[in-house]
């Protein structure tokens, strides 16, 4: 079940939580949707604006879709430099699923709640830039290896800056660090923290 609005959290009897929840919940045909329903279509949604809270919804979806990305850069790693046509074919086309429904799921939460708090931007943001680069790369590439494994992946990363998905990375990276921005410094910290220093 979906976090429900903060209001019913702070109902100070369970006689007032009763009459919020059954005002919330009045007209509705069916229950609260599940995670597993969101994922599935974000438009399930639509008509329980009033009766979840959105903003955390927003970003326990945006992290179950950042598993997916990150599910689809470790096939992608595993496919190593020459994967056989069908393979690159499915992954092509998961590549593409996968960055469609994340920038969906954006767009219909910025509709949804008028716009979304700094987490969940940072980590709609962090979920798009794992499609486009291999951190594991470029930390790589930065010594976290080693000078020897900064040599050999080298190459690979010089290659991969000349390709469209470094700048849609980028792109993404500086999205990414505008929403940081918005954060108030005390609490840019855990996850936020980690995402930006990435």
């Amino acid at each position: 079940m979906l976090p429900l609005a903060a209001e019913l959290w702070q109902a100070r009897t369970a006689s007032e939580w009763k009459r919020l929840y059954l005002t919330k919940i009045a007209g509705r045909e069916s229950g609260i949707p599940s995670l597993h329903n969101c994922l599935d279509d974000i438009g399930c949604l639509n008509g329980y604006q009033q009766l979840l809270d959105l903003p955390f919804v927003a970003l326990i979806i945006s992290s179950a879709q950042w598993s997916l990305c990150l599910a689809h850069r470790e096939l992608v790693r595993l496919q190593g430099n020459r994967p056989s046509r069908n393979v690159s074919l499915a992954l092509s086309s998961m590549h593409e699923e996968t960055s469609q429904t994340v920038a969906h799921t954006r767009l219909s939460f910025t509709v949804m709640s008028g716009g979304l708090q700094p987490p969940a931007q940072v980590m709609f943001e962090r979920a798009q830039m794992s499609l486009y680069v291999n951190l594991e790369d470029v930390q790589t590439l930065a010594g976290k290896a080693g000078e020897e494994e900064a040599r050999k992946i080298h190459p690979v990363l010089t290659n991969w800056a000349q390709s469209s998905e470094s700048r849609k990375a980028i792109w993404h990276a500086g999205q990414l660090y505008r929403a940081a921005k918005e954060y108030p410094r005390v609490m840019l910290q855990d996850f936020a923290a980690v995402a930006l220093y990435h």
